[in-house]
């Protein structure tokens, strides 16, 4: 007989009933693993008595053979399979055994018959093969334990995987308008799948005219407070007049296929889908392309806005609270100001009671910090609030010179944000001097990636809860800045390329007042850097052979074509340049992305925006009292023992039975949202842990531990570097390969990074 039904539960019946005595008689036929099996079952009376009773079934044979081997296989792994014979019989037995393969996943290096070996009574033998894996697909393996008065055999079958992964590898750059070349280098791997290669180049004159994807969410935003009524057609009008300097057709906008987005790739009918559907008054998303639309939302925002005002002339965060908020009324007036300046017509009276509510404000605060210090009522130093309520106050051709003073001389106090908008402040009434002491103020904080050509504010210990502290806010205040100090500088595109990358949902950032605020500073850097005007002419040569061409002008910006795409057996293995020559003054932003299924051995790191690192170490008991440090100082402990760790190279060798474990980093350059990090083992590894929930160490995630990986699910990934920790046993011998870690956004696929490939090799332990 050959063992084949080999299960991990016996038998389920849902319902029994008994017979006047209590009891009651089943047939069931249990498989054919020889373990012990554990029955249980549970009884309710008609009073609704409850019982339960459990008992313990051994199903066992004399001769018995046990398979001993991963429960998974990659190609090219080499590894140790074993039988395991047990001999419970009174006498000592010959025994032969032999191992038989089927199918062309896994080779032999000898013949399967073993030598006989003699098995004494109730005793065991172990018989080893060594077996390479040579192709993926299914392996059936079949060992057999033969002796003069018993035999045994059994078969299992095993998924092999091919050694391989779908990597992506991707490439940014951005030449100035003064730069007139660039070249990305593209390394297509020889041993890969070619019909599963693709190289997509992108590339646009501005990355700032994207904005406009982010329209539809603010107008269709489904509640209204007064910033969301300010913020739900101020961003649009201010858009919209970008677009009117360029003469663009507002009502072909809605159609347009352009992504002027160069770091986004996908289908454009995929992306038009965000601006499909209705609003929340029934009307398409699309109209916020429509001028008389448009117009209507600014008649019925600036309506209700009236309406909403106190009688002391200021706003409150909703109609009919007690007092007005100074902060609530210095957006809404700085946003009626843009919307004034971008064509719109507002009321006078609006403004002019605001005003005096903030005006007042400010000469309150002036009281205070003229106070004596111990005075009741004293103010040691103006606040974030006053740069925000000053800087509205300047727009409109007030605000008191003795507290820009005291804020200037107080700045280190000041948020960043506000920092910044005082910079902007001063720089209106030419302040240069203080504006520029500003600048260097928040140069102290910059963080630039050359990689990718990106730029930020590194906000670290600020408090992100509170309106001057916001991230994006932030980020955007700096632009804004940047744009009225160095509009042709190198600095605003990379942090307008660094806001692009924070959206949510490839089109809007966190909140509306965010996304305008954003919209807001792409739309100043846009008129300042001249990317609204573009005439420029684009070559992309591929190994010095031109392959597109194309003259992109303000008339075609939303509908040239800037993507290139080489797919399967027309892209060769090797390296490849892809260079692009420019003749115009604007600038060009171009990314490539290369999708391949590599089969190298080993198969290379790759990752742009996130990135992730393995590490493997080898967990040494230390005695107690021992104090043992982690990687980062921390005590290690698992069930009351101490642990030290040792770095694991690889292809060196740990012992059959050490204890392992594996480190991921995952290293992110911007905020995201649910991302799944797969980390596949070697086939010679066996789970600690085996119950799949959530941890809380290290990056929040849901973990699942499988047979051949562990996955985690992270609903947010921070800008950052953030470790993930498991634990696994070597057990089988062998030389295996752990394939690379992936790291991937769930819902944003072409975001990807992998690790590099890790070789595990696993040898007996000493006896």
């Amino acid at each position: 007989m050959i063992r084949t039904n080999l299960a991990d539960s016996a038998v389920w019946i849902a319902s029994v009933k008994t017979d006047a005595a209590g009891e009651a008689a089943l047939d069931f036929s249990l498989p054919d693993n020889l373990t012990t099996w554990k029955l249980r079952s549970w009884v309710m009376g008609p009073q609704t008595q409850v019982g339960e009773a459990s008992v313990e079934v051994v199903t066992r044979k004399n001769l018995m053979v046990r398979l001993q081997a991963p429960r998974f296989f990659v190609e090219k792994d080499e590894v140790t399979i074993s039988a395991n014979v047990h001999n419970e019989m009174d006498k000592a037995q010959e025994v032969r055994a032999e191992l038989e393969l089927e199918g062309v996943c896994l080779e032999l290096g000898t013949d399967g018959k073993m030598p006989s070996l003699l098995v004494a009574a109730h005793s065991e033998k172990r018989f080893d093969w060594k077996v390479k894996v040579i192709a993926a697909g299914e392996a059936k393996i079949r060992v057999k334990a033969l002796a003069q008065d018993d035999s045994d055999a059994m078969e299992m079958t095993f998924p092999v995987f091919v050694h391989g992964a779908l990597k992506a590898d991707s490439w940014s750059l951005a030449l100035r308008p003064e730069q007139n070349t660039a070249q990305i280098k593209v390394r297509v791997p020889a041993e890969r799948r070619p019909e599963a290669t693709r190289l997509e180049v992108r590339w646009s004159p501005t990355l700032a005219m994207s904005l406009v994807d982010a329209l539809p969410y603010l107008a269709d935003y489904p509640y209204g407070c007064t910033e969301q009524t300010l913020n739900r057609f101020v961003p649009t009008v201010i858009t919209l007049g970008v677009l009117r300097d360029l003469g663009v057709d507002l009502k072909k906008l809605s159609d347009k296929q352009a992504n002027l987005n160069a770091q986004e790739i996908g289908d454009p009918k995929k992306r038009a889908q965000r601006w499909q559907g209705k609003d929340r008054e029934g009307k398409p998303k699309r109209t916020v392309f429509d001028e008389a639309e448009v117009r209507r939302m600014a008649s019925a925002g600036l309506q209700r806005l009236e309406a909403m005002r106190n009688g002391d002339g200021g706003w409150g965060w909703f109609p009919g609270g007690r007092e007005s908020s100074e902060h609530i009324t210095a957006v809404v007036l700085h946003g009626l100001h843009l919307a004034r300046e971008a064509g719109t017509t507002v009321p006078e009276d609006l403004f002019a009671q605001g005003v005096a509510f903030l005006d007042r404000h400010e000469q309150e605060e002036l009281r205070r910090l003229r106070l004596p210090e111990k005075a009741d009522h004293h103010k040691p130093h103006p606040d974030n609030l006053d740069a925000l309520v000053h800087s509205v106050l300047v727009e409109q051709k007030r605000g008191d010179k003795d507290m820009r003073a005291r804020l200037y001389e107080h700045r280190q106090k000041l948020s960043r944000y506000n920092m910044g908008l005082l910079g902007l402040t001063c720089h209106a009434l030419g302040e240069h001097e203080r504006r520029d002491m500003l600048l260097r103020n928040l140069r102290q904080f910059l963080k630039q990636d050359d990689e990718n050509q990106t730029a930020y504010l590194d906000l670290a210990g600020g408090s992100w809860w509170y309106w001057y502290d916001d991230e994006t806010e932030t980020q955007a205040m700096f632009l804004k800045l940047l744009s009225a100090t160095e509009p042709k500088g190198d600095l605003p595109p990379r942090v307008a390329k660094y806001l692009l990358n924070n959206r949510r949902n490839g089109s809007y950032w966190n909140s509306t007042k965010d996304t305008a605020a954003v919209i807001e500073a792409l739309a100043a850097f846009v008129k300042a850097s001249g990317e609204r005007e573009p005439d420029v002419t684009v070559e992309v040569l591929v190994d010095g052979k031109k392959t597109k061409e194309a003259r992109i002008t303000k008339e075609n910006l939303f509908d040239f074509d800037g993507t290139l795409v080489i797919e399967g057996d027309a892209l060769g293995a090797g390296e490849h340049t892809v260079e692009f020559r420019k003749k115009g003054t604007a600038p060009l932003y171009a990314n490539a992305y290369l999708t391949a299924f590599s089969k190298e051995d080993v198969i290379p790191a790759a990752g742009l925006e996130v990135k992730v690192r393995r590490a493997f170490y080898r967990l040494v008991e230390e005695k107690p009292g021992t104090n043992v440090s982690g990687a980062r100082g921390q005590v290690i402990k698992q069930q009351g023992f101490k642990y030290s760790r040792i770095a694991i190279a690889s292809d060196a060798e740990v012992r059959s039975g050490d204890l392992i474990e594996v480190e991921l980093t995952v290293e992110s350059k911007n905020d995201y949202e649910y991302l799944i990090i797969e980390d596949p083992k070697p086939a010679g590894y066996e789970p600690v842990e085996v119950r799949s929930g959530w941890s809380w160490e290290g990056l929040q995630s849901y973990q699942e531990f499988r047979d051949e990986k562990v996955a985690f699910f992270a609903e947010r990934l921070p800008r950052g570097t953030h470790n993930l920790r498991y634990r696994v046993k070597a057990e089988i011998p062998g030389r295996f390969s752990a394939l690379p870690t992936k790291v991937e956004a769930m819902y944003a696929p072409e975001l990807r990074g992998n690790a590099e490939e890790f070789k595990a090799r696993v040898v007996e332990a000493a006896r």
